[in-house]
């Protein structure tokens, strides 16, 4: 780390001068200028090197940032910019190399805050934040949009924690939390995620691939192009208090997960099952909603288990399709090849085949409640009635957004419009 002429130790802050493309490095305490250039990665890269080995602060000012190259941090290292002002995005040469914006790898106490990450077309692995073995780390904060592969990417790490993340439009998921790292910190050290939001995604909302001892709270995803949340060969995981709406798979996918624990979530208007398990051991799915299986198209399952499923536990959920959606297939679907499960104290409303359609060998269902008619409209009077023959009726409160309205969503800038009118068409409802 770089002193003062007073001998104090200081950190960074890189600005991008407002008359031209050029990018000046001051120092925190003296104000001094100590570098300037036209290559923003460069200027950016040594201010992190200047802090080595003991890390310190590099402030990104507001503007856009086009980086050659992938800022990689060294252990310690804050890199926080100015929220959603400060923007950091691919050049066309990075999408043709590394597409990667922010990189680090085997450092601890590393921290990316306050910013956005803009991507462009490139190849399936490029990201706009790979962190690989790192540890106690920080991530919060951060928008990443439009990598063709990853917007955050979260490798072999430990006790860090992704927080108030947003991730739109990119390619294969917004957020990858893979692997685990046997050889620091002990065996099956945890990671964080929460309150994280994927809107739009083009791939998985959140993607945990051979993960193990993640949690993942209070997290919103909403249109993904495939699953909405997606677990595969991992073990002992958390899914808890998230919302998943509107995917174009499943909004729950597990294959291959062993000790996992879903509960106290919303997942509904997926257009596949809300949630599948395919091959899990030792699970407890509680305390959710599941509602409008297969959204408005070809009817799906709740739950769907299959391939081998044994010593799951269904429970206290609450199961239903409205009344102007198409009905579901079932409940609670379970194939021959499963066994010894155990489903009881469900509430299953709107179905077309059974509640629970239990098929493997000594698993066991009780104390469901099973309405197979759907619940008709509000009346003047109170909530839903329950009313054979109401399917297909329109609800004219309940619908998709149309392609324009994703749009302005998807345009920071403009999402105050959508608000606006919800507000006002809310408020002419009212009035009538």
């Amino acid at each position: 780390m770089t002193t003062t002429q007073n001998g104090l130790l200081q950190d960074y802050a890189v600005a991008r001068m407002a008359d031209d493309e050029m990018y000046a490095l001051i120092g925190a305490l003296d104000g001094s200028e100590h570098a300037r250039g036209r290559d923003a990665a460069a200027v950016i890269q040594e201010a992190v090197d200047r802090l080595a080995p003991s890390g310190g602060a590099v402030r990104v000012g507001p503007g856009w940032f086009t980086l050659d190259r992938p800022i990689r941090l060294g252990n310690g290292i804050t890199l926080a910019g100015s929220g959603r002002a400060t923007v950091l995005e691919l050049s066309e040469s990075n999408a043709a190399n590394d597409g990667l914006l922010i990189a680090a790898e085997g450092v601890d106490g590393v921290t990316v805050a306050d910013l956005q990450l803009r991507g462009r077309p490139s190849s399936d692995t490029s990201a706009g934040l790979h962190l690989t073995t790192a540890g106690t780390s920080t991530v919060r904060d951060v928008v990443a949009r439009g990598f063709s592969g990853f917007g955050v990417a979260i490798e072999r790490c430990i006790m860090s924690t992704v927080s108030n993340v947003t991730t739109m439009e990119n390619g294969k998921a917004g957020l990858l939390i893979k692997g685990y790292d046997h050889d620091r910190g002990g065996k099956f050290v945890p990671n964080n995620v929460r309150g994280c939001l994927s809107y739009a995604d083009a791939g998985d909302g959140i993607f945990l691939d051979q993960a193990i001892c993640q949690n993942v709270v209070g997290c919103t995803v909403y249109l993904s192009g495939r699953h909405g949340i997606h677990l595969d060969d991992g073990t002992s995981n958390l899914i808890n208090g998230c919302r998943v709406f509107m995917s174009g798979g499943n909004g729950v996918m597990n294959t291959h997960t062993y000790e996992m624990n879903i509960s106290g979530n919303i997942i509904g208007w997926n257009k596949g099952h809300n949630l599948e398990m395919n091959h899990c051991v030792w699970a407890t799915v509680s305390a959710n909603e599941f509602i409008d299986a297969g959204g408005r198209g070809s009817p799906h399952h709740g739950i769907y288990l299959h391939n081998g499923c044994k010593a799951v536990q269904i429970s206290g959920n609450c199961i239903f399709n409205w009344w102007d959606n198409q009905i579901m297939r079932c409940g609670i679907y379970e194939s021959e090849d499963c066994r010894e499960n155990q489903f009881t104290d469900n509430t299953i409303n709107y179905y077309k085949e059974q509640a629970v359609l239990r098929r493997g060998e000594d698993s066991e269902s009780a104390h469901n409640l099973e309405l197979p008619h759907p619940y008709g409209p509000p009346t003047p009077y109170g909530p839903p009635f329950c009313e054979p023959g109401m399917e297909g009726i329109p609800d004219p409160r309940v619908r998709n957004p149309s392609p324009d309205e994703i749009r302005l969503i998807l345009s920071i800038e403009d999402a105050r419009a959508i608000t606006d009118r919800y507000l006002n068409e809310t408020r002419s409802r009212k009035d009538q």
